[in-house]
């Protein structure tokens, strides 16, 4: 009963998230690129937004304090990671996990799926 109410819960929490990326307005030119950034107004210091897509067979860089979204396409249901950042999300046949946060940790961290153990990228965080 408790694993039932688990996964209903994850399911709506999903669903949320999709939603509200789908809402979401993006600037969509038609390129596919990995990576895409968006500079923002201001000084040259001010985060940028990265939006990346995993599988990456090259490593996405970003610089500290940016916002990231990532979107993970998995053929199966698994759980995106990229542990030593404390990044989770559920993924799976046509569920792609959506997650924003801040770089706010220099480094190169390994995005993997935890069930089948299988790093999907590398996300590079400079320090400005």
């Amino acid at each position: 009963m408790l694993a039932r109410r688990i996964l209903l819960y994850t399911a709506v929490l999903l669903l949320a998230l999709t939603i509200a990326s789908a809402l979401t307005p993006r600037d969509d030119d038609g390129d596919d690129a990995t990576t895409t950034t968006t500079p923002r107004a201001g000084s040259p210091s001010a985060p940028d937004r990265v939006d990346a897509t995993f599988p990456a067979p090259d490593p996405v860089r970003v610089r500290e304090g940016d916002i990231v979204e990532v979107t993970v396409k998995a053929t199966e249901a698994d759980r995106v990671a990229i542990e030593d950042l404390g990044i989770r999300g559920a993924v799976g046949p046509g569920l792609d996990a959506p997650i924003v946060f801040v770089a706010d940790v220099p480094g190169t961290f390994p995005v993997t799926l935890r069930f089948t153990d299988r790093t999907i990228g590398t996300l590079t965080v400079r320090a400005r």
